[in-house]
């Protein structure tokens, strides 16, 4: 099984996408950002190509993931955050990104939505799926989710059709393609996305995604 992972389009588009979706959904209008529809659409596919692919960065994130989870600590609130970390190492890791991740998680928990674990697995309180396809699981990491064939193919579709006519850097918050209520990202990224589900959609099982904190992504078909 072939994987793939995305890494950032620039600092323009990261930072861009950074902020809590929260903070700004119900400005929204149509599910969009209004932003300025001029650039066109030779600039936006020079943006959507200047992202990084490289099959290892996956396993990187894995191997990155192993070495700061030491670092995690859940309080007595539920809380999820960082114990010491040595010098240099916030940096290395894009810890500041994680710890917008935390945030979010964190909110959840007071919200009474989620539980944060010891063992820093999750668990949403409330009614739960039956099956695991169908909806974005919550990690200290990030996000991952199984679609089925027809899920994959339809998500696809769902992005192609939000993102036509916005400039790569504009930021997608339709709620039916924004992960988990958690990260806001650009057209450009999504539309890299829709390309690798393609891509990795050929089965019969369809895909596994998985989000990591700094917005790379991995997606293999099941």
């Amino acid at each position: 099984m072939k994987k793939y992972a995305s890494l950032a389009l620039s600092s323009v588009l990261l930072l861009s996408a950074f902020a809590p979706l929260q903070a700004n959904a119900e400005e929204v209008k149509n599910g969009v950002e209004n932003y300025d529809q001029s650039e066109n659409n030779d600039v936006q596919n020079e943006n959507v190509e200047n992202y990084a692919l490289s099959e290892s960065a996956a396993v990187q994130q894995e191997r990155d993931l192993e070495q700061i989870q030491k670092y995690i600590t859940v309080d007595s609130n539920g809380h999820v955050g960082f114990k010491f970390v040595p010098p240099g190492q916030y940096k290395k890791y894009h810890l500041s990104e994680l710890q917008t991740h935390f945030d979010m998680l964190n909110q959840k928990v007071d919200n009474g939505q989620i539980k944060i674990n010891e063992d820093l697995t999750i668990d949403k309180i409330g009614p739960q799926l039956r099956a695991t396809y169908g909806e974005w699981t919550y990690h200290v990491w990030g996000y991952d989710r199984k679609f089925t064939k027809k899920q994959a193919a339809a998500y696809k579709d769902q992005i192609d059709y939000t993102v036509i006519g916005m400039g790569a850097g504009a930021v997608v918050t339709a709620p039916s393609l924004v992960i988990a209520g958690g990260f806001a990202l650009s057209a450009g990224w999504y539309q890299l996305l829709a390309k690798r589900i393609e891509a990795n959609n050929k089965g019969k099982n369809g895909i596994y995604v998985k989000i990591y904190w700094v917005r790379t992504f991995d997606i293999e078909p099941l």
